[in-house]
């Protein structure tokens, strides 16, 4: 028997009807019923309508409050509009190439950076802006419109190999999909409590905040400063109940450091999916060997252009000692096939491109038909144009038991802490940048310490004098973090092959640059620091104490990361605010030696106040 379909939005308004009281979104300043949200959607809708925002109308949301783009999304989708959330604490830049790609007449905007205001009014010119706050507060309701399964849903951006993103438009069948899959999976339902870690401007977002409100339960929204501390996150894991949670691997390490570090025990929590990278047996071993943690993991595989992910491994222990950790089988409705690049399936235990067929894939790329039939392609193993898969361009291959192992891509695309990045699309910008003729951009594997399993090189051929600070600002304002170099090597020129192309296997080991000398460390505790700072950049660059954190490879997952080893070594519990105002290793020795001396005084405090108490008593010191 087949279920009808019940679109995302229907679903959670379902809910508000049978359970109005219960909390919908929990926030550190408040919490919101499902009524007071499902009355905040209606209002959203009424206002939209009333401006001719419409069925098929694509609508960027501009919030940096995650609970403010779920009733915007809530009330596009009741008019049949398409929500295309953008991250509005990322670089201006990433918005405004966003912006000019969607070409929108509306941009519903939140609650805003002031920086962001202010560029938005000088650097951009849209027919229409609207407050959220201020339709909010309009009155009056408006009929919800019958919205089907292949009905475009939301407007998403991954990379594009041209430097211009590439928008992914989602079916509403898509989302439904996922979602009933993980609830049944998860036995999510009325009071479950699922976190949102997730940037709105990631269709991962859809899971983190749907499931719960399709379920009856709860999205628990951190602060900033929690979601960018290890320790600080796993206590409000902890404090919240949360009992489903999705996030990056590279994030869930720096969670299992500091529950290696601390007594905190996770009772509530029962799931943790993770996504978006490799998942690495290592970390399921350390996961796995806390007291106090029972939450099961699933290791989930699939690109934003087949919606979300749509295979799955249910870890064991034996994942603990394999030599990877499996991306599983397909969830029902899926398949999948590897191919050769003759486009016929392989063998078990051969490497194949991984393609996956699926009525739930999202429905191409947005005003991009030429890229959309490169990876939306006709079925090869059948004579029927209307049958389209998904070419993922990852490598995997099937083992004897029936599962996928993942074995890195076909082409020049790589992924660090859940970013999808296009080499090409940085190679591009770089050719833009201030003092470059051109550049080649290659992923390198780490050596030892606590880094990453890669970084980012790129070899710079300069047409003047180079400055790599310069260089690295006008990256940092068109990319985000995770796709910045972490060295920058200049060369006289690239090596070529006998067609002319880049020869990257010639490329050499990268050598880092400076602008000038490296400061050493002056006193013991920048010595300590820097030997931190060493362990955890992605390569072993020659620093300096006066060196700024970012521009020598580091970033937000790092900085918890060396939070964590600062507090776990030194005992030293530096606030993520204070370092963000200098990120540099004298700065940063600075607070440490604070810190200390203000413990010290705590103990000559309580010193003076005891011997006072025994003087008083009649007792001699």
């Amino acid at each position: 028997m087949t279920t009808a379909f019940v679109p995302t939005h229907a679903a959670f308004f379902l809910t508000a009807e049978r359970a109005p009281a219960t909390p919908a979104l929990i926030e550190a300043d408040g919490i919101t019923s499902y009524s007071a949200l499902a009355e905040r959607a209606g209002a959203v809708a009424a206002g939209l309508r009333q401006r001719g925002i419409g069925r098929g109308t694509i609508v960027p949301i501009l919030s940096s409050r995650p609970a403010e783009v779920v009733a915007a999304m809530l009330g596009a989708w009741s008019i049949g509009a398409v929500p295309a959330p953008l991250d509005a604490t990322a670089p201006f830049e990433q918005v405004l190439q966003r912006l000019f790609v969607i070409s929108p007449e509306w941009i519903l905007e939140g609650t805003l950076p002031d920086d962001v205001e202010v560029q938005l009014d000088e650097r951009y010119s849209v027919p229409g802006r609207i407050s959220f706050a201020e339709i909010v507060d309009d009155a009056g309701q408006t009929p919800a419109v019958r919205i089907d399964a292949d009905d475009p849903a939301y407007l998403t951006f991954t990379s594009g190999s041209t430097g211009t993103p590439k928008g992914i438009v989602g079916r509403h069948t898509g989302i439904t999909h996922f979602l009933d899959w993980e609830r049944e999976r998860t036995g999510a339902g009325e009071g479950t409590r699922v976190s949102v870690l997730t940037s709105p401007a990631f269709d991962a977002f859809l899971r983190d905040a749907f499931l719960p409100l399709t379920s009856g339960g709860s999205a628990v929204i951190p602060t900033a400063s929690e979601r960018q501390d290890a320790s600080a996150l796993l206590t409000w894991i902890a404090a919240q109940e949360i009992r489903v949670t999705h996030m990056v691997p590279s994030l869930f390490a720096t969670l299992v450091d500091a529950a290696e570090r601390s007594a905190t025990d996770l009772p509530a929590l029962e799931w943790v999916l993770l996504s978006g990278e490799v998942l690495r047996p290592e970390l399921v071993a350390r996961w796995q060997a806390l007291p106090g943690v029972h939450a099961r993991l699933i290791n989930l595989y699939g690109p934003s252009e087949t919606t979300m992910t749509k295979l799955f491994h249910l870890v064991d222990e034996r994942d603990a000692t394999r030599a990877s950790v499996p991306i599983g089988a397909p969830m029902p409705g899926v398949g999948v096939v590897l191919l050769n690049e003759a486009g016929r399936p392989v063998a078990d235990g051969l490497a194949g491109e991984l393609v996956i067929r699926t009525p739930y894939m999202s429905l191409g790329y947005y005003n991009a038909p030429n890229e959309t039939k490169e990876r939306f392609v006709p079925n090869p193993l059948r004579d029927d144009p209307e049958d389209v898969v998904y070419r993922t361009g990852d490598r995997a291959r099937r083992s004897p038991e029936g599962e996928l192992e993942f074995l890195g891509r076909t082409d020049r695309q790589v992924k660090r802490a859940g970013v999808r990045i296009e080499l090409d699309e940085v190679e591009g910008l770089f050719a833009q940048a201030p003092g470059v003729r051109e550049a080649a951009v290659m992923a390198w594997p780490t050596q030892g310490g606590d880094r990453e399993d890669t970084y980012l090189a790129a070899y710079v051929v300069p047409d003047r004098k180079l400055d790599p600070a310069v260089v690295r600002s006008f990256l940092a304002r068109r990319l985000p973090e995770q796709a910045l170099p972490a060295v920058l090597t200049p060369v006289d020129a690239l090596p070529r092959t006998i067609s002319g192309k880049v020869d990257r296997t010639a490329l050499p080991e990268p050598v880092a640059t400076r602008t000038g000398p490296a400061v050493s460390p002056r006193t013991p505790t920048e010595e300590i620091v820097l030997g931190l700072w060493q362990r955890v950049l992605p390569t072993a660059i020659d620093v300096g104490v006066t060196d700024d954190f970012f521009e020598v490879g580091g970033h937000s997952l790092l900085v918890m990361r060396l939070l964590s080893l600062l507090n776990d070594e030194l005992g030293a519990q530096v606030q993520l605010g204070d370092f963000l105002k200098r990120p540099t290793i004298e700065a940063l020795a600075e607070l440490v030696e604070d810190e200390m001396m203000a413990d010290l005084s705590s103990d000559d405090s309580l010193l003076s106040e005891l011997l006072d108490d025994r003087t008083s008593s009649g007792i001699e010191a």
